[in-house]
């Protein structure tokens, strides 16, 4: 493990650098594509200057975001279901001005946020029994403009609900997903999970996306990801393009999904949190918690 603080002398007013010792994971997956593990990053930071919010840590000034949260708001009853819908939902001028929740969305360390969602609560709809603590752009764009939209992630996910998938990425328009990228546990007793896409505009048995969904190799293996492990992700839409890209072990951005055909939408946004998925249970919602920590969500146009 590697980090590095910055330590200024009362007396001297002068920095100087502490480094420890540093560990550092390669893991190789399959053949043709290998995953940067970093157990810790390297950080060099004043310590008087520590970001002490979510939306410091998270530099989401880059964009106008809002959070939708597992909390009832003026619920509303599902008929037939065993939970409500209708959730918390905090402004970007909240966020600007540090808010945090200390069960859901907070600070984890000096480099990260934790996301948390309980299998169990409320929804944004009738229509969906996967609860969330999502980040949501505000700001909405045309997907067929000449700029490219870029979201980059760095998280990692220490842990699965009982449902054993999350989204943790989405480009959603209206009320449809566009693209949804998420996690699935490959098994209860598993620290590993596989990547899946799925949405209006993603086409299955296209290269690297066999027609279950999953994220392949060029030899159509299914790529494999550890948990309790960072990974870095990069989206970007425009042109009528999608393209999806994680970090290779040279630190290059690999391209994992790449379509030129993505249909006309003019009011496209990034989502990016945890959004629980395959949450039937009987007429209800499976246990259990999901937590993810983000260390990056940066958004470029």
């Amino acid at each position: 493990m590697k980090r590095s603080y910055q330590i200024i002398c009362n007396r001297t007013k002068k920095p100087f650098i502490l480094v420890l010792s540093t560990i550092l994971m390669i893991s190789c997956v399959n053949d043709d594509l290998q995953i940067i593990a970093e157990d810790t990053e390297t950080h060099t930071e004043s310590i008087s200057k520590a970001a002490d919010s979510p939306y410091d840590k998270l530099e989401l000034s880059d964009s106008d975001w809002k959070i939708q949260l597992p909390i009832e708001k003026n619920p509303k009853s599902c008929s037939g279901k065993t939970y409500n819908y209708g959730v918390l939902n905090v402004s970007n001028s909240s966020l600007q001005n540090g808010y945090s929740h200390s069960t859901y969305f907070d600070v984890y360390d000096q480099y990260s946020v934790e996301f948390v969602t309980p299998g169990k609560g409320p929804t944004t709809s009738c229509g969906t029994r996967g609860p969330r603590t999502e980040l949501r752009q505000n700001t909405e764009w045309n997907t067929n403009g000449n700029n490219t939209r870029t979201l980059k992630l760095k998280l990692r996910i220490t842990q699965f609900s009982d449902s054993g998938q999350l989204g943790f990425a989405q480009i959603h328009t209206g009320s449809d997903d566009l693209m949804l990228l998420y996690a699935q546990r490959i098994s209860t007793s598993s620290n590993q999970f596989y990547l899946k896409m799925r949405g209006d505009a993603v086409k299955r048995g296209a290269d690297r996306l066999n027609s279950d969904g999953f994220l392949t190799n060029s030899s159509g293996s299914r790529l494999k990801f550890n948990m309790n492990t960072a990974y870095e992700f990069k989206i970007q839409s425009g042109n009528n393009r999608i393209k999806v890209q994680t970090k290779n072990s040279s630190g290059n951005f690999y391209t994992l999904y790449n379509d030129p055909t993505l249909e006309d939408s003019s009011t496209a946004h990034f989502k990016s949190g945890i959004y629980i998925l395959n949450n039937t249970s009987g007429s209800g919602q499976k246990d259990g918690t999901a937590k993810v920590r983000f260390y990056t969500v940066d958004y470029d146009n």
